[in-house]
């Protein structure tokens, strides 16, 4: 599931797929939050409508906007603050 991509000044990214979609990849740094059961399960059983706008706060790879995304709202709007 998961390749080595790159690693080049200590930063780390891995090449891993969407659960259920393994035709979506997702590029993911080792130290961040990762793709995992629980945002499979989050992303599989959200119900969107395409008037809604949708915010992910604390979106991290995005993951559950690339799910969202799957419903074509309206818009769709991550924020991730990392320090």
């Amino acid at each position: 599931m998961k390749n080595y991509v790159k690693k080049a000044n200590l930063i780390s990214i891995t090449k891993a797929f969407l659960p259920n979609h393994q035709d979506i990849v997702v590029y993911q740094d080792d130290e961040m939050f990762r793709i995992n059961t629980d945002t499979m399960v989050l992303g599989e059983f959200i119900d969107i409508y395409k008037k809604d706008t949708v915010l992910d706060m604390g979106t991290n790879n995005g993951a559950l906007l690339i799910y969202a995304s799957f419903f074509n709202p309206k818009k769709l709007i991550g924020l991730e603050i990392n320090s």
